[in-house]
């Protein structure tokens, strides 16, 4: 994971949001491959010319980076669709993201959550990337440890994400066989562009428990997805973290994105 252009989801209803199917145009199916519950345009010189809601056999879907088009919202999509999806952004990553714009915004979250590991202990310190995706944000931490005080690791459930983060010289680890990680590990903790897709509580918990005490995890999240925003805060409390949130402005069209704003959610382990 760790990948993604930003889309405008005040509503994610789809159904919700109009009134009338016959506002959404129809489409050819045979422009997109259908993967579980979703669909991927097939050829990327379509994508300037698609709209942002299409309708397919009778279903609103709606576009999600650039190539994507979801019947369902990113958090209720199953772990097999978000695997692929995840996949499938990697291995076509110069296609789906905005590459200064995602380190823009890990480089944000990064400085942010080793904030509180910072002082006069020059020891090496650790921080962990979850959902490392493609690794870039290694050239992200490069740019913001000017003493070079921090290791990065990363976790995904892509093996693929795994394997070219591992392959740029980072320690990863299996999220869903990490067990060999210990508790308090962790001296930092950020995660871009992830929470938006469904997280447990569980997840949430293990993550509290690698990360150590007085220490922050920092995580960005869709500008209006206000259900799943206010869902995660509730998971973070619940998990032990104090949390607070706060909105990351941007110049306007700085990255020929249509916000201006990111949501940021600071979590710190008391």
């Amino acid at each position: 994971m760790g990948i993604a252009n930003r889309v405008d989801t005040e509503n994610l209803c789809w159904e919700k949001r109009f009134s009338e199917k016959n506002q959404i145009p129809t489409v050819n199916s045979q422009l997109f491959t259908r993967i579980d519950d979703f669909y991927v345009v097939k050829r990327f010189e379509e994508i300037g010319h698609l709209p942002e809601y299409i309708q397919i056999g009778g279903k609103i879907y709606k576009r999600f980076l650039e190539i994507f088009y979801l019947e369902k919202k990113l958090a209720e999509l199953s772990i097999s669709s978000v695997l692929k999806i995840c996949d499938i952004r990697l291995k076509n990553l110069k296609s789906v993201a905005s590459l200064d714009y995602n380190k823009y915004i890990i480089c944000e979250l990064i400085k942010k959550s080793i904030e509180p590991a910072i002082n006069n202990d020059s020891s090496e310190k650790k921080i962990l990337d979850f959902g490392i995706g493609s690794g870039i944000s290694l050239d992200c931490l490069k740019q913001v440890d000017n003493d070079n005080l921090f290791e990065l690791v990363g976790t995904d459930i892509s093996h693929d994400a795994l394997r070219e983060s591992a392959g740029k010289g980072i320690d990863t680890f299996y999220w869903r066989n990490g067990k060999h990680v210990h508790p308090e590990s962790f001296d930092a903790i950020f995660s871009s562009f992830v929470f938006d897709f469904h997280i447990t509580f569980n997840e949430i918990k293990r993550l509290h428990s690698l990360l150590k005490k007085d220490r922050r995890m920092v995580l960005n999240m869709y500008k209006n997805d206000n259900e799943n925003f206010e869902n995660i805060k509730r998971k973070l409390s619940r998990a032990g973290f104090r949390i607070k949130d706060k909105e990351l402005k941007i110049a306007k069209d700085r990255f020929g994105i249509k916000h201006n704003k990111e949501k940021i959610i600071i979590a710190e382990k008391m």
